[in-house]
C-alpha cells in the first residue's frame, strides 16, 4: 500500500488541493472561507468561554481565552480526523465513476480524503498558533514535535476510513453508523474538559478511545510545553498499524466486487 500511495501523490496532492480551491465554489469569498471558519470558531469558542465560562481558567494558560485555545487544540485535530472518517465512509460510492473508468487503486481515494482534511487542519491550526501567541502563550521547542501526533491520527483515521469506505459499498447504513459513532466519540475525547474532571471509572473508556492519547499528546506539547506520557506515541502508532492493516486486508479480499458492486 505504501508503494501505491507514493505512486499516485501527485493524484492524490492534486485532488486534496482542487477540493480545499472549490469546496466554497459559487460563494463570493470563495478560498478565502477556509481561513473564515476556523476564525470564527476560535471567535465564538473565545467569546462563549471568556464572558460566559470566565472562571473555567486553565493553569500555565492566558487568563484570557485560554480556556478557548485548549478546546481549539484539542478541535481542530479532532476535526480533521473526523472528516478523514467521514468522508473515507463515501470515498468510493462518491468516486463510483472514476472507478468504473480508471484503474486507479481503491485507497487513493480515503488518502485524498485525508489530505484534503489534513489541509484543512495546517490552516486552523496555524491560525491558532497565531491567535495563541497574541493572547500570551509562549511559544516553545516543543512545537516542533506537534506533526508526530497529528500524522499518526491521520493515520489512523485513513485507516479507519478504509473500513468503513470498505464496507460502505455493500452496506449504505455504514455512513449513517459512523457519524452516530464519531459524535460519541467526541464526548469521550477531553476536548470541551480536562482528563482530570473525568471520574476515574471512565478513564480506561477515554484510554481505549484512539483520539484521546494524540488530543492529550497535543496539548502537552502545544499548550504546557513538555513531552506526553512515554505511552502515548507507542498507542498511537499501535493504533495506526492496526486499522491500516485491517482495511487493507478488508478491501484486499473485497477489491473484486467492489468495482461490480458501485
Amino acid at each position: 500500500m505504501p508503494n501505491t500511495l507514493y505512486r499516485y501523490r501527485s493524484f492524490i496532492w492534486q485532488h486534496a488541493l482542487a477540493d480545499l480551491r472549490h469546496r466554497y465554489a459559487g460563494t463570493g469569498m470563495g478560498v478565502i472561507w477556509n481561513v473564515v471558519h476556523p476564525l470564527s470558531l476560535i471567535a465564538v469558542y473565545s467569546v462563549i468561554f471568556g464572558l460566559i465560562y470566565g472562571n473555567m481558567a486553565i493553569e500555565g494558560l492566558p487568563a484570557h481565552g485560554g480556556f478557548a485555545i485548549y478546546l481549539c487544540a484539542g478541535f481542530f485535530p479532532w476535526m480533521a480526523f473526523s472528516d478523514s472518517i467521514n468522508r473515507g465512509a463515501t470515498a468510493f460510492s462518491g468516486n463510483a465513476a472514476y472507478l468504473k473508468k480508471l484503474p486507479v487503486p481503491e485507497q487513493v481515494f480515503v488518502a485524498q480524503s485525508v489530505a484534503s482534511a489534513s489541509l484543512t487542519l495546517v490552516i486552523s491550526f496555524c491560525l491558532l498558533t497565531v491567535i495563541s501567541l497574541a493572547l500570551g502563550l509562549r511559544p516553545s521547542i516543543y512545537w516542533l514535535l506537534l506533526p508526530i501526533p497529528i500524522i499518526l491520527l491521520q493515520c489512523i483515521g485513513f485507516g479507519i476510513g478504509l473500513i468503513v469506505g470498505t464496507l460502505n459499498v455493500f452496506f449504505t447504513d455504514i455512513g449513517q453508523i459512523v457519524m452516530i459513532a464519531l459524535n460519541v466519540l467526541f464526548w469521550l475525547t477531553p476536548i470541551v474538559y480536562l482528563p482530570r474532571q473525568v471520574p476515574k471509572a471512565l478513564n480506561p473508556v477515554l484510554m481505549a478511545n484512539p483520539a484521546t492519547p494524540a488530543v492529550e499528546a497535543i496539548h502537552n506539547l502545544f499548550l504546557w510545553h513538555r513531552l506526553p506520557d512515554l505511552w502515548t506515541i507507542p498507542a498511537l502508532a499501535g493504533w495506526a498499524v492496526v486499522t491500516i492493516l485491517c482495511g487493507y486486508f478488508l478491501l484486499n479480499g473485497l477489491r473484486g466486487e467492489i468495482r461490480d458492486v458501485l
